[in-house]
């Protein structure tokens, strides 16, 4: 079955000018886009994505694997290394690798899961990412 790509569905989800607006946003490029653009252009993504979250649309349910690597896992919370530092929360659809990986990422040098060597679950286990 395919899927619809978002602004395909952008009718169903936004008012007549909205719709529009937003479809003359994305046939011009993310990459093209104004600072100003950028922003209507993500508000609108929103508002679609609000819609179809209300209207139980998302059909893509969370399985007990790590939406990252695939792995099953039964604790998505990493060890806390740093304590002092960032009390960011992680998130439930990840593995603790991967979230220790992810908002190392995000946190960069301020992550309570902060570590000198990473281990990321898509290089095998043998290699590590690098901070």
């Amino acid at each position: 079955m395919r899927k619809e790509p978002l602004h395909e569905k952008s009718s169903k989800y936004l008012d007549k000018d909205k719709a529009t607006r937003f479809e003359e946003l994305e046939s011009k490029g993310i990459a093209n886009l104004t600072q100003k653009e950028s922003s209507e252009y993500a508000a609108l993504m929103f508002e679609i994505v609000d819609q179809m979250e209300a209207l139980g649309e998302f059909d893509d349910p969370f399985e007990g694997k790590c939406r990252r690597c695939g792995r099953e896992f039964d604790n998505p919370v990493p060890e806390v290394t740093h304590p002092e530092d960032n009390r960011e929360i992680a998130s439930v659809e990840c593995c603790a690798d991967c979230n220790t990986l992810i908002m190392s990422v995000i946190f960069r040098g301020i992550s309570a899961y902060r570590k000198e060597r990473l281990y990321d679950p898509l290089r095998g286990g043998s290699r590590h990412a690098n901070t």
